[in-house]
Formats: structure tokens, sequence, C-alpha cells
């Protein structure tokens, strides 16, 4: 619509709504619960996946990283936000974009090199998935000329997504989190105090 608008058309499509729906997490840590609790708001369906797959609030159903081929094409909206290691990097390549559930969303926000960015263009170009968001990429700044820039369906942000004014003012609840569990050895309080958003 804001496209349309800055062209000057008058354009009606019909929405697809988010209730009902399935999310898959991958990397359900503190960004992922918060992801989960903000999905859950909207009524859809979360899956979370984690190494451990304990209980996470949010998520109606949790599995461990071992068994992410279980849950992998039943997301309507798939959000990456795994962290990048020597095991996911590369993780999301052409197997698994193809296997992501047809007319699907996926949503980059972690890390780069973890989604192969080639095979999402080529998938979304061929109408197996709808769109596609990314704020991380394999190199950074984006090129200029890169394929992700030529479909309107594929979202680009520059690496932003917990990029805001409050930004320092939770990083330093972060690091005093971190600092105070350094000195006494206890675990810190992730799901609390590692959230970047309220």
């Amino acid at each position: 619509y804001v496209r349309s608008s800055d062209e000057g058309k008058w354009e009606r499509r019909w929405a697809r709504e988010l209730r009902g729906r399935t999310m898959v997490v991958l990397g359900a840590g503190a960004a992922g619960a918060e992801a989960a609790r903000l999905a859950s708001a909207l009524d859809l369906r979360t899956i979370g996946v984690s190494r451990s797959g304990r209980p996470l609030p949010g998520c109606d159903r949790m599995v461990r990283s071992d068994q992410v081929d279980m849950v992998w094409g039943l997301g309507d909206v798939t959000v990456v936000l795994l962290p990048l290691t020597p095991q996911t990097r590369g993780s999301s390549g052409a197997e698994r974009i193809v296997r992501l559930k047809a007319g699907s969303l996926p949503l980059v926000v972690s890390r780069g090199g973890i989604v192969d960015e080639q095979v999402v263009v080529q998938a979304v170009r061929s109408g197996h998935l709808a769109g596609a968001a990314f704020d991380v990429f394999s190199q950074e700044p984006l090129p200029a000329d890169s394929p992700l820039r030529r479909d309107p369906r594929i979202l680009l942000t520059p690496h932003v997504a917990g990029t805001t004014d409050r930004f320092m003012e939770r990083a330093a609840v972060i690091v005093e989190e971190i600092w105070r569990s350094w000195q006494t050895g206890e675990e810190p309080e992730r799901l609390e105090h590692y959230r970047l958003t309220s």
C-alpha cells in the first residue's frame, strides 16, 4: 500500500489474516520468547525451536533443535532468530527453503549467513514463497546490485531489528545483569532482563 500510494495508485487487495495461522520460531531464546509473546497477542499458534526444547511462555509447542525437521514446513511465518555458529551457518539452504510451507513468509532477523539469500529470492520469484523479510545479510552493507533488492515482495531493513530509541537503556540492563551474574556466579535471569522490548 505504501508503494501504491507513492505511485499515486488506488489499489485495493484482500489482506491475509494472521489469526489462526502458525509461526515457527527458530532460536526460541529471549528474543524468540518475545516474538512468541507478541505473536500470541495476534492469535497465532506458535512453535518454538531451541536446543533444550523446554517450555517457553508464549509458545504453544516446543521442540529441540535436533527435531526441527518435525516442524520445519508448518509455519505460515518462519522467524529465524538463531545465533551464527558453525552448526547454524548455511543451515537453511536450498534443501530447507524448498520445504517451507507454500505461500509462507520467512523473516530473517538474527544473523546473516544462516539462510541462503539467493535460494529465498528464487523461491519468491517462483511463487513458492509469498515473500520474505531480511534484517541481516551474509554481506553487510548489502550490495546495491543484490538480487534481494529487485523484488518488491522482499522487505529489507539495514540490520536495525533491535534498534530503538531505548536501545542503550535496555543494553545497560543486560550489561548490569551479566556483571552481577559474573560476580555472584549465578545464572542471569535471561527471560526477564535480556528482553530488548517492553
